[in-house]
């Protein structure tokens, strides 16, 4: 029987173990089907050791200079699999998309959203992407204004969450 496993053979010697007794007329006489439901689950994944993420644009943000490009920051989180976790992962970031940039998270301001990028393009919210866990996606974050918005001093938020799950 090459290859297959162990638990292959273990399964297919039960199958059989059972067709024997279903089919002897002691056994047979009484019989209720047995239905059973079995989910395998992988290990989980720790993002950050269960920490927050924080990103910190800064103190001096100008309302012209919020272009998607300037303040951009890397966001650095920590990715923890087990080793029989290798293959089919995926990272999601998701959040509310900012009403006027279906791309960016909206904020605690009105016309100010906080765009998420990897390998310098727009992360899709909401929406799973593949996942090497050898090389975990670098992620930016970079504030971005509503066009022709003029922006008020004052601080501003924005709330994701980061997941690792399976595909």
């Amino acid at each position: 029987m090459a290859g297959i496993t162990m638990d292959q053979r273990i399964a297919v010697r039960v199958i059989v173990v059972a067709l024997l007794l279903a089919a002897h007329p002691v056994w047979s006489a009484a019989q209720q089907l047995i239905a059973l439901n079995v989910t395998l689950v992988a290990p989980a994944c720790e993002i950050n050791e269960g920490r927050p993420i924080d990103v910190d644009f800064g103190d001096n943000l100008q309302s012209p200079r919020l272009d998607g490009q300037n303040y951009m920051q890397r966001i650095d989180y920590q990715l923890s699999c087990p080793e029989t976790t290798t293959t089919g992962l995926t990272l999601t970031l998701s959040g509310e998309p900012a009403e006027f940039d279906g791309t960016a998270l909206t904020t605690s301001v009105a016309d100010v959203a906080i765009r998420l990028l990897h390998n310098g393009m727009p992360v899709a919210l909401n929406q799973p992407m593949a996942l090497d866990i050898q090389q975990p996606p670098q992620l930016h974050a970079v504030p971005i204004k509503r066009e022709g918005a003029i922006v008020a001093k004052g601080r501003f938020s924005a709330t994701a969450t980061l997941r690792a799950g399976y595909f």
